[in-house]
């Protein structure tokens, strides 16, 4: 995260055909030391531009005259160093991705309930400007120096080729760095996007998935319509884990990871691609049983190993050939001529290798294939997520992935994850359901969707519990301050419109500092398992959740207070 966001000097300018969003806007920035220019539409926020050149444009998508796209096409090619964000109260993917295709820096949805979301957004896009500069002027000087040296050429050759030589090299470094940058740039973005898609798609999910648990509960078995149901459950499944992997793209996921050797997670995967490949495809593995664990999801592991694998199935699956899988350790950058990612240290890291003997790629091609919805497959064969959420877990790991490719020569994937210190646990895809626990706690619940409360209520009641419900965190708050011992535990959602579960539990615990509080969200890009915890909350889910995955939660910040 970004700090010491503004140096004095520092403007925005803000263009939207909506002047309550352009105060509100300017008024927070104002207060975190921004000087602040308007415009109420695309062609007077250019005029602006042209003639104060602001710092950083943040500017609506749908505006009359000159919306928000041309005025974006504009300013990126007269100043591509200016940071543009687009603010926009559609969250329409497609527009998203047209937006960075034309140059945005970042992609903000409106309302914004939230204002330091957007000034995290602006604080992220300054630092990179600056970097990108930064990296600019230096490649600059390094041209002059080639340019310099080269004129002296006469007088010293020999020794000149040898040292542009070195400057070369570096340059090339410099424009890797940038290219990691802006790639870097426009996952983020699509990913604070997919961010808010999925928590509103999560709050849809959970009532599906509640309403279709307790219904085939209540069906006698031999029921004809719980074969109905069990397909809508499984097909509420598929969707909670699409909404797993599209967070994968800006590090959003909420797979728990921890130390693991990750050698069985491979040979399983492995095990049931063995299955389900024709033998015209020969398939080796060299896994050194040796290697240290890594901190890891096993969940995400396991689907890095059959992206990778699939991909490498169908770039032979014409004229077969041999796929292979290693995995070792190896120090870096020492021995491996890879540039380190920003942020990314030297030290030991766990290599997994998957290669193939395809068709391999151009080099043109290996530039997109991390680009989301990028696919060289035929229509129906492939999304052009695959590669995407890999590059999402791999960055979600503190890793580092690189490709190798030639046309007609194969291709091979080689993915870096740091070696963890300390003991590792077991690593395993499947656990044993525990039988769902239950009790006849009093339990204050709120959340302010209607149609998830009413099945959190129905849960919780099923379980044994006494449920009193409210839509409003005012109303609870109010509720609590005049009994605040007649509950045992309180369960509130994040995101709500008078008070966010955070603000709420901050009251509650105020009120009485013992009371168990459970903290549920959609998503959260600000708002982790461990940040709740340190605030005092004792359990937090994501939506959306299995009647015995509430259970369980429930009864651990019970029980956890009587211990």
């Amino acid at each position: 995260m970004v700090t010491n966001i503004t140096e004095p000097g520092v403007t925005a300018l803000i263009i939207d055909d909506e002047p309550l969003v352009r105060e509100s806007i300017a008024a927070y920035l104002e207060d975190s030391g921004f000087i602040t220019l308007e415009a109420e539409d695309g062609r007077a926020g250019l005029e602006v531009f042209r003639r104060e050149r602001p710092d950083i444009i943040l500017v609506d998508l749908r505006m009359p005259k000159v919306d928000g796209l041309d005025v974006l096409a504009a300013m990126s090619k007269e100043s591509p160093e200016t940071p543009v964000i687009m603010v926009s109260g559609t969250g329409v993917l497609t527009d998203a991705i047209e937006a960075l295709r034309l140059g945005a820096w970042d992609y903000v949805l409106k309302p914004i309930q939230d204002m330091a979301v957007l000034e995290h957004a602006v604080c992220k896009a300054l630092e990179r400007a600056r970097l990108l500069v930064e990296n600019r002027k230096y490649r600059e000087h390094l041209e002059r120096e080639i340019r310099n040296r080269t004129a002296e050429l006469e007088e010293r050759k020999c020794a000149l080729e040898i040292a542009n030589e070195k400057l070369k090299k570096e340059m090339a470094e410099h424009k890797q760095t940038e290219a990691q940058l802006r790639q870097s740039q426009k996952m983020e973005a699509i990913g604070t996007l997919a961010g808010g898609i999925a928590h509103d798609f999560n709050n849809i999910l959970f009532p599906i998935m509640g309403y279709t648990e307790m219904a085939l509960k209540n069906l006698p078995e031999d029921s004809p319509v719980r074969s109905n149901l069990k397909g809508v459950l499984k097909a509420a499944h598929r969707a909670k884990d699409l909404v797993r992997q599209i967070l994968a793209f800006g590090r959003h996921s909420d797979m728990k990871q921890r130390r693991l050797n990750i050698q069985s997670i491979i040979k399983e995967a492995l095990k049931l691609l063995r299955a389900t490949l024709p033998t015209t495809i020969e398939m080796r593995q060299h896994i050194d049983n040796e290697c240290g664990p890594v901190f890891a999801s096993p969940t995400q592991i396991h689907q890095v190993i059959m992206n990778l694998c699939a991909n490498a199935y169908h770039a032979m699956r014409e004229k077969g050939g041999v796929l292979e899988v290693t995995l070792n350790e190896t120090h870096l950058p020492s021995r491996e001529n890879i540039t380190l990612l920003p942020g990314m240290a030297p030290g030991l890291y766990l290599k997994l290798s998957v290669s193939d003997t395809g068709h391999g790629m151009t080099s043109e091609i290996m530039e997109k294939i991390f680009d989301p919805y990028f696919t060289t497959k035929d229509t129906g064969e492939g999304t052009g997520l695959g590669l995407s959420v890999i590059h999402g877990i791999v960055r979600n790991h503190n890793g580092h992935i690189t490709v190798e490719s030639e046309c007609g020569k194969g291709s091979r994937f080689h993915i870096y994850l740091p070696v963890a210190t300390g003991k590792p646990v077991a690593s395993s895809l499947i656990s044993d359901e525990a039988r769902v626990p239950t009790g006849t706690e009093n339990i204050l619940l709120v959340d302010d969707e209607e149609q998830i409360i009413d099945v959190e209520k129905q849960i919780l009641e099923e379980l044994g519990y006494h449920v009193t419900s409210l839509t409003s965190s005012a109303e609870t708050l109010e509720l609590f301050r005049n009994h605040p011992e007649r509950f045992d535990l309180v369960v509130t959602d994040m995101t709500m419109p008078d008070m966010t579960g955070v603000e709420l539990s901050d009251e509650l615990m105020r009120i009485r500092p013992d009371i168990p509080i459970i903290l549920c969200s959609g998503f959260s890009e600000r708002i982790t398992e461990e940040s709740v915890k340190a605030m005092g909350i004792r359990e937090y889910m994501m939506k959306p959740l299995l009647k015995s995955e509430i259970a369980r939660t429930i009864r651990r910040a019970l029980d956890r207070g009587k211990n």
